[in-house]
């Protein structure tokens, strides 16, 4: 494959991201950085990606943005740099909005201004981890005092989007908790947004060989296709649901798995005899207000073992469900306790933290958690 190299330069300046493209062979027209991957069908396979000046003006979600459009952009193998502000070479006053995080407000001669942000390595680091890079030693630049240059080779897995079925499974209307009912789970596979970080935040799991996998929820199994998706599909597949209904269609979708598909209570997991598990998904099942989640993660620390990864969604009011928070007893048919709680992320974190699973790491428009208990 010919090397290309292209080189997006973002302005400090303008706080809405946008930025122009330039390529060895001509000139671009300026777009949104962010739809750098899906303006251009054509601008895959590419060898070499730089992206510049990602420590000004940008916010972690934007930041995050960035690393997946590389992603999406780079062939196998291929090689991402980035230009990071050097924490260590500027004294700063003003803290910063994120954690490990200080800004600086830069007036040039005139009346320009800009802000910059000086991040701590560990958070490129951990960025960049998370979509499938890795990273080589940061250099400090020549041209430019006070900047690291920051190489990182994008793995060689490769995502499968295709591979997900978000075809529904028939079931009776009147089913409780089934996948036919109006309490049916907002998986929103259908979305393409979440369903790329979904697939990110599968891959970035690192499923290996022969691993034991467990679905919370797991409903009619569909969000199993993302093992397949991200060619991990020879893991020993478990999952827990608490409809009879929705296990029958993941009994029929999933034939060889049949007998490690369970009808069970997610609070009560000790009753279910479950073998120890190294990697968890939980999408979607933390915001119902049935489930006593002190229980559930106590449960799951009886069958995990240090090492066992996570990936834990909950639905965000802000991407398409504010149906939900409009009028959650009609769309529940009334009933409390096929009510849909939903709770800022930072409070369902707490759970977690007060059981003793460590570090969170989150991501996505879909409120998307990682960790690895420790």
């Amino acid at each position: 494959m010919t090397s290309r190299r292209w080189i997006a330069e973002i302005e400090a300046a303008e706080a809405m991201g946008w930025r122009e493209l330039s390529e060895t062979l001509g000139t671009v027209e300026s777009s949104r950085w962010w739809e750098l991957a899906t303006w251009d069908p054509n601008m895959g396979g590419l060898q070499e990606l730089t992206l510049g000046h990602l420590s000004n003006d940008l916010d972690l979600i934007r930041l995050r943005k960035a690393i997946r459009v590389a992603h999406r952009a780079l062939a196998p193998g291929g090689r991402l740099t980035v230009y990071w502000a050097d924490p260590d070479r500027f004294s700063c006053d003003e803290s910063g909005p994120w954690p490990g995080e200080v800004s600086d407000l830069s007036v040039a001669e005139g009346t320009e201004s800009w802000l910059t942000r000086y991040r701590p390595l560990r958070q490129w680091i951990e960025l960049i981890r998370l979509f499938e890079f890795e990273p080589r030693t940061p250099r400090p630049t020549r041209h430019a005092p006070g900047l690291l240059r920051c190489e990182a080779i994008r793995a060689a897995t490769t995502i499968r989007r295709d591979a997900v079925d978000s075809r529904p499974c028939e079931a009776r209307a009147d089913a409780r908790y089934g996948p036919g009912s109006t309490y049916r789970r907002f998986n929103r596979l259908e979305e393409p947004e979440v369903l790329d970080d979904l697939l990110f935040g599968v891959a970035a799991m690192r499923p290996r060989r022969g691993e034991r996998a467990l679905s919370i929820g797991v409903n009619d199994a569909q969000e199993w296709n993302l093992w397949r998706a991200v060619h991990a599909m020879e893991l020993d597949l478990w999952g827990v649901d608490a409809s009879p209904e929705a296990i029958d269609q993941a009994r029929i979708r999933w034939g060889s798995f049949a007998e490690q598909l369970i009808v069970g209570d997610a609070s009560d997991l000790r009753t279910l005899s479950l073998p120890r598990f190294d990697l968890v998904l939980i999408l979607n099942t933390l915001q119902c207000t049935t489930v006593d989640r002190d229980a559930l993660l106590g449960g799951l620390r009886d069958i995990t073992h240090p090492g066992t990864r996570f990936l834990i969604t909950i639905p965000n009011c802000h991407f398409g469900v504010r149906d939900i928070l409009r009028r959650p007893v009609d769309r529940n048919d009334a009933r409390h306790d096929r009510a849909a709680a939903l709770k800022d992320i930072r409070f369902l974190t707490r759970y977690f933290h007060r059981a003793g699973y460590g570090r969170i790491s989150t991501f996505g428009t879909y409120d998307l958690c990682l960790l690895v208990r420790p």
